[in-house]
């Protein structure tokens, strides 16, 4: 559930880049470039939910 919640905030955070809440945290450069952070973001975050998901196993 963490990484498909962390999926949609990525979305939610592409579509609406430019409102103050996402445009504080994403770099001023090219949408391609934020979209690039974006996925990182969502890849880290469900990587460090499925290691927590694993050690509690």
């Amino acid at each position: 559930m963490v990484e498909f919640g962390a999926a949609v905030l990525g979305a939610l955070a592409y579509f609406v880049r430019a409102r103050p809440v996402f445009a504080g945290i994403l770099p001023e450069r090219h949408k391609y470039e934020q979209l690039l952070v974006i996925c990182v973001l969502v890849l880290v975050v469900g990587c460090a939910a499925v290691l927590a998901g694993a050690r509690r196993a």
